[in-house]
């Protein structure tokens, strides 16, 4: 599933070539919207793991990517590279055609797209700075961002594994799980590791390192986080990009310990995590 860094790129990538134009194709799961004929596409933006695509007094589109969706450019009348029948939704103008494919979720909104339904339950974008923060207040949006965050997290039953707090999109938006295992290992948190554990300090420490890390990986380079802490050496060619996710069987990179991988959290996500380094709470 993308995380927030991934969604806030395709909405830069969209942003140019959508804002402004004026739509003369749209289909919503294969069905055509008539009436979005003409209208005019005002904004197009990311909110944690959503891009909400705003088209002024004609509403706007909600789409979630969810696991398997990917977003296409085609010129007018080129053959596409995936089944019609796969295709979530269709926006054509006059210069390209711009498809979404196997979206999650795709949802028409009647009013501004921040505002719809699915949007009002979300915390707050860790990536709420890559929406046009004024020069020098990108700060003040992270500790905005992240303050709000952290009051929901300690409003959350104490038991609660770090391993689901990190995913909960209503406490903060943007995380996936390559942060999560990422994020813990950063701090040697065991993933099991009740919030109840943590002082305030401490969680707010860890939004604010996902927020950075984040921002980090909005540029073209494939997502990395080793690396990329304040004082570590940069990561050397043909280093992993990664400290523990979806590498298994391999050395931690801080004590050798083999890292291990299992199903955690409800739902279950695969996690990774150094058993020696993340020790687990209590053992």
């Amino acid at each position: 599933m993308p995380e927030g860094d991934s969604v806030h790129k395709v909405a830069r990538a969209l942003g140019p070539r959508l804002v402004g134009q004026t739509l003369e194709r749209v289909e919503l799961r294969r069905s055509a919207c008539e009436d979005l004929i003409g209208a005019r596409v005002a904004a197009v933006e990311a909110w944690g793991k959503h891009l909400l695509i705003e088209l002024g007094a004609a509403g706007g589109l909600r789409v979630h990517l969810g696991m398997k969706g990917t977003w296409h450019r085609y010129p007018p009348g080129a053959r596409w590279k995936l089944p019609v029948w796969e295709a979530s939704l269709v926006l054509g103008t006059a210069a390209e055609v711009v498809v979404c494919f196997r979206a999650k979720e795709v949802e028409r909104v009647s009013g501004r797209a921040r505002f719809s339904r699915a949007l009002e339950s979300l915390g707050p974008d860790l990536l709420a700075l890559a929406r046009g923060a004024a020069p020098g207040e990108e700060a003040t949006a992270r500790e905005r961002a992240v303050s709000r965050a952290v009051s929901r997290a300690l409003g959350t039953r104490p038991g609660r594994p770090l391993c689901d707090l990190l995913l909960d999109q209503t406490l903060a938006a943007g995380l996936g799980n390559v942060y999560k295992s990422e994020l813990l290992w950063l701090f040697r948190l065991h993933p099991l590791t009740p919030r109840s554990a943590l002082a305030p300090e401490t969680l707010r420490a860890l939004y604010l390192e996902g927020s950075r890390l984040l921002e980090q990986n909005l540029g073209p380079a494939p997502r990395t986080t080793r690396g990329l802490e304040p004082g570590a050496p940069p990561r050397r060619r043909g280093e992993p990009r990664y400290y523990v996710y979806e590498r298994a069987g391999t050395p931690c990179a801080r004590c050798d310990a083999r890292v291990v991988r299992a199903s955690l959290g409800d739902p279950p996500r695969g996690t990774y995590w150094c058993p020696s380094c993340q020790p687990e709470p209590g053992g």
